[in-house]
Order: structure tokens, then sequence, then C-alpha cells
């Protein structure tokens, strides 16, 4: 306690930061005063497709979806820093192939991996696409829920 009476935080190292960070995450679930994501975020367990250099082709679950990129879990690892395709079904059949950049993959316990992809290259049609998909979805979402609370 400093000579004021306040508690006082300090971090030794970056490992500190990094595991306050974390706990901050916990708390306030991201979302902490003056955070605001750039696109919302649509969780899903929809089947994809991902394409790899080579033209190997393997099947993946999106896990979460924004015009910015998608999280998807896959059997297969994936580098950070590749470059592959996910081809995935937005509404009506439409199958809609997206460019990504792997920006993270980690390893979960049950073998599996689940990665995080930054969309690269949209062109506004796709953006558009995307995000009026996640809006009808989340608004589908909503009346379903307000149907079952009535």
């Amino acid at each position: 306690m400093g000579r004021t009476g306040r508690t006082v935080l300090q971090c030794a190292t970056r490992s500190d930061v990094n595991v306050l960070d974390s706990l901050l995450n916990v708390i306030f679930k991201n979302k902490r005063p003056g955070y605001t994501r750039r696109w919302p975020r649509l969780h899903t367990t929809e089947p994809a497709r991902l394409s790899l250099e080579g033209g190997i082709e393997v099947p993946t679950l999106v896990i979460q979806l924004s015009v910015g990129g998608a999280r998807v879990q896959s059997s297969t690892r994936l580098e950070e820093g590749d470059v592959v395709v996910l081809s995935v079904d937005m509404g009506l059949g439409a199958t809609h192939d997206i460019e990504a950049k792997v920006v993270h993959a980690n390893k979960e316990d049950r073998g599996s991996y689940v990665c995080g992809l930054s969309f690269v290259n949209l062109d506004a049609d796709q953006v558009k696409h995307i995000a009026k998909y996640i809006s009808d979805e989340q608004q589908r979402r909503r009346n379903v829920s307000a149907m079952l609370n009535n």
C-alpha cells in the first residue's frame, strides 16, 4: 500500500500484463469500457470447407462469423500466415468462397484445432452479403427467442 492508502498494482513482466489482460477479459467478457468490435459476430456451428495450397480440401466447422473473419474448428493443423479459401453456405444454398489468412491456430484437448481467420481481398458485394446474412440470422434468432418466451 502506498502512502495515500491506495493499493498499487505493479506488473513486473510482460507475462504479468498478459495474465492481467486475461483476467480483465474474463471479468468484463471483452466488454471493456471504450472497446467495441468493428463487426458483430455470429456464433454458429455451420459446416464448411477450407481449401488449402495444393488443392487440398478440408472439412471444417465455422464457430463464429463476422465480416472481418471467422473462427473455425478443423482436424487439420493450419499454420499462422497460411492463406486459405473458406467455402461456407450463407443461406438459400448459396456457397460463398472467401479468401482468408490464418491469424492463429490452437490445438484443443480433443485433438482438433481452432483457428482464427482474417478475411482478405473482400469486394463490396461480399462485405454486403456477409453483413446481411449475419444481421438476418441474428434477427431470426431474436424472433424465435421472443416466440418461445411468450
